[in-house]
């Protein structure tokens, strides 16, 4: 079974605030029109609880954020997946319940992996 996985975490705040953003997670963003940090996880690599680590990063950041314009409506998980014939996903309860009471945004895409997907492929 082949997997890749792309975890984002994208912040629609404007352009001019990018360094901004970045300094107040302690980050750099990885696009220079909105904010947006990638991690690509593939069955080469050791398990990471990468949407974890994201709630990590902005846990106690909102105020900050909100000076910039920045709601939490603005900020979105994403999960992408990759993948070759069954795709299954669980979810840590306890991160579940942190994305709700955070009212960060969990969004999910998969594809069916050919090798040549240009979607997914141009994350990688």
């Amino acid at each position: 079974m082949i997997f890749k996985i792309a975890y984002e975490l994208n912040i629609n705040v404007e352009k001019k605030y990018l360094e901004d953003i970045s300094n107040i997670l302690g980050i750099n963003s990885m696009d220079k029109d909105n904010w947006c940090y990638r991690y690509i996880l593939d069955n080469s690599k050791p398990y990471r609880n990468v949407v974890q680590e994201f709630l990590d990063i902005l846990q106690g950041k909102f105020e900050k954020l909100e000076m910039y314009g920045v709601k939490r409506s603005d900020i979105t998980i994403w999960q992408i997946c990759d993948y070759t014939d069954q795709c299954n996903m669980e979810f840590d309860p306890h991160i579940l319940k942190e994305l709700g009471n955070s009212g960060i945004k969990l969004c999910i895409s998969c594809y069916n992996y050919t090798g040549e997907n240009p979607l997914v492929g141009t994350l990688y």
